[in-house]
């Protein structure tokens, strides 16, 4: 019997910033044998890493602080927009936070284009 694939959604959902490229990455460097990830059209027509059609409250910073609700949707905004804000924390005690309490934290995280996500794919060992 062929043993199951084991596939991370949304680039490791749960342990690491979901659709990023820090989650595609350290998905290519585990034991995964693939990963998922869901895509939304910018404004600009840029094919970007995101699961819902707006940025969360939950998971989004803009600088330091917390945004308090979801800016436009994504497809009412250009990449350069959605780049001002960090996607790579939970909001601490949010219903994620406490839901997957040994995630990776990281800051600087933002959401990536198909393309660099393509990239990371192309430059991965045995590719």
């Amino acid at each position: 019997m062929t043993p199951p694939l084991l596939i991370a959604g949304a680039t490791g959902y749960g342990i690491w910033p979901e659709n990023t490229l820090e989650g595609a990455r350290r998905c290519l460097a585990g034991p995964f044998d693939g990963f998922e990830i869901d895509v939304q059209l910018t404004a600009d027509d840029v094919v970007i890493a995101h699961h819902d059609r707006s940025l969360r409250p939950d998971q989004t910073r803009l600088g330091e602080e917390w945004i308090a609700s979801p800016p436009a949707p994504l497809r009412a905004m250009p990449l350069a927009e959605i780049r001002r804000y960090d996607v790579g924390r939970s909001r601490p005690r949010s219903e994620v936070d406490l839901r997957y309490p040994g995630r990776e934290h990281m800051d600087g995280v933002v959401v990536p284009t198909l393309p660099e996500l393509l990239g990371a794919l192309a430059a991965a060992p045995g590719a």
